[in-house]
């Protein structure tokens, strides 16, 4: 078997998230201005209200925006 030569990482590893800050991502991932918006999430949620209406759309809303 032919040894393999080590992996290396490419790329910055995204931060430790707490869970008690929105994780809504803002920028590039591949950027150094990358971050995560970390306000305060709604409860029982990942996003802050803001980042909340963007990620769940009622499926009414839903329905209204079918061509």
């Amino acid at each position: 078997v032919e040894a393999r030569p080590p992996l290396r990482a490419v790329g910055t590893p995204a931060p430790r998230r707490s869970g008690l800050t929105c994780c809504w991502p803002l920028g590039d991932p591949g950027t150094p201005g990358f971050h995560f918006c970390g306000a305060t999430p709604v409860p029982g949620k990942p996003y802050c209200a803001e980042h909340a209406q963007l990620a769940y759309v009622k499926l009414r809303d839903r329905r209204d925006n079918v061509a």
